[in-house]
Formats: structure tokens, C-alpha cells, sequence
């Protein structure tokens, strides 16, 4: 945040040329969260949280190997995040006078999915494995987890892991770079003192493991494997960048994200 020290900034009239990226880093410069329903029937009502973020991306970069200067690359981006939390109304007419909020729960909450617009990179799966069960992710925002207060519904539970538990993480995507993307997941970390104060965001890349060519895209493969260590409710993202994002000085930005909730015990 605040961008990196100030150094030569590249020419706008450039032809965009290959980079090598020293650091990079995004300074985000606004936030607005719009919320809008739907009720789908007397019973049952849906939220969708979008959050829009607006702000610059930061690359200290070199042209050369054998470049002794350093030269930010700034390039402006927006991304949008949407999830969805579902509210359950209980017929009892005595809850809905005397509640505050009508008789309405929040019951389940979707996955994230979010990104730049006209991405060139899109994630198409996402397969969480813990311990002999696997969970397979295809669009987010229409995979509901129950929260831990609500019962029934058919709908799978909110992941809930024991600290010190294995997860292992595989993202499937496709992308239109020839050249390898950049992969992360993003999740909490307890620094020292095991306090909650001290968590903070931690970002990891991921295994590439696999790759295909299918038409003119680029099929890929990503894997990571962490241990949940932080008590409470939290969401892990994957964010995946196009190489040209970083390694590219003209190429737009590119970014596709989802995240899931879960809560560690």
C-alpha cells in the first residue's frame, strides 16, 4: 500500500516489451460494497454482496538481466467480487412480530467469485481436499455452505477444520498466455504470540503440475497444500494472474478470484 520508492516510471508511448519483475504491489485507492435482494418466495431471500475495488498495480521491474536501473510500471485496475448469503423466514408468525429482523436468518452463504472484466484467465474448478473427503467447486456463487447455526436444507456445511488439519487445495483453469500465469493462494497467518491481533494475509504461489493446450487457451493445473492454525471464521481466495500481468509492460492487468469460507476450531 502506497506504492513502492519513487523510481523512473516507464514512457506511456512505449511498445509494451517483456519485463523482469523485481516486486509489485497494489494500491487500492477506493472500495464500494453494493447490496441488493431478491426473494425468491415468502420463505426464502437472497443477498448479493458485490465489492468493486478500484486502484493502481505497482511493478519494479528491469528490461534486462544485465539492467542496473529500476523502473515502475503503473497499471490501473478494477476488480469486482460477488458472493451470495441466503435467508430463511420461519413460519411462525409469533417470531416474525416479535423479531427485530422479521422472523428472516441468514441460513447459507455462497462461495466467491470475482476479477477483472474481460479476464483472459479463468479458473473452472476448484477441488478441496480434507482429510478422505473432497469438495469440487464449479461456479461459486451458486455453491451455498450452511452456517453452523442453521440445520436441514440439503446443503453441504460450511468446511469445518480442526487446527493443525491438512488442506489440500487443486485449481483448474484456462488461459489465453502462452507462457505460465501467476497462481497464489491467499489465506491467514498467525505471527507470533498467537493472539488475534497478529494475524495477518499471507500469500503463497502455487504448483503448476500440469498443463494442456486446447485450441488457442491453455488449460492448467495448480496445487497447494497448508494447514488451517487460526480458531475462528475466515475465507482462503485464489487469485490467478496472466504472466503478461506482471512480466509485461503494456499487457492490461488480468485477474480472476474465489474464495471460500470455512471455519477452524
Amino acid at each position: 500500500d502506497g506504492g513502492p520508492p519513487s523510481l523512473n516510471v516507464a514512457g506511456l508511448g512505449k511498445t509494451a516489451v517483456p519485463i523482469i519483475p523485481i516486486a509489485w504491489g497494489r494500491n487500492i485507492t477506493s472500495v464500494d460494497r453494493n447490496v441488493t435482494f431478491s426473494q425468491t418466495n415468502d420463505t426464502t431471500l437472497i443477498a448479493t454482496l458485490t465489492h468493486t475495488l478500484e486502484g493502481t498495480v505497482f511493478i519494479v521491474a528491469k528490461y534486462s538481466a544485465q539492467d542496473t536501473g529500476r523502473t515502475i510500471i503503473r497499471k490501473p485496475f478494477t476488480e469486482v467480487t460477488v458472493r451470495k448469503i441466503k435467508f430463511y423466514r420461519t413460519t411462525a408468525q409469533s417470531a416474525r412480530a416479535d423479531s427485530a429482523h422479521k422472523g428472516w436468518r441468514p441460513a447459507e452463504v455462497s462461495a466467491v467469485k470475482g476479477g477483472t472484466s474481460n479476464s483472459d484467465i479463468t479458473i473452472t474448478k476448484m477441488d478441496i481436499t480434507v482429510g478422505n473427503t473432497t469438495t469440487t467447486i464449479t461456479d461459486p456463487t451458486e455453491y451455498f455452505m450452511k452456517l453452523p447455526s442453521h440445520t436441514g436444507g440439503g446443503r453441504p456445511d460450511m468446511p469445518s477444520l480442526g487446527t493443525r488439519q491438512s488442506i489440500g487445495l487443486r485449481v483448474t483453469l484456462t488461459s489465453a498466455d502462452p507462457d505460465t500465469d501467476w497462481v497464489a493462494l491467499h489465506r491467514p497467518f498467525m505471527m507470533m504470540g498467537n493472539r488475534p491481533d497478529m494475524v495477518r494475509p499471507f500469500q503463497e504461489r502455487m504448483r503448476l503440475v500440469s498443463q494442456t493446450q486446447v485450441g488457442t487457451n491453455y488449460q492448467r493445473v495448480y496445487e497447494a497444500t497448508w494447514q488451517s492454525n487460526i480458531p475462528g471464521f475466515h475465507t482462503f481466495f485464489v487469485s490467478a494472474l496472466t504472466r503478461g500481468s506482471l512480466r509485461d509492460d503494456k499487457a492490461q492487468f488480468s485477474s480472476q478470484i474465489w474464495g471460500v469460507p470455512y471455519i477452524a476450531r
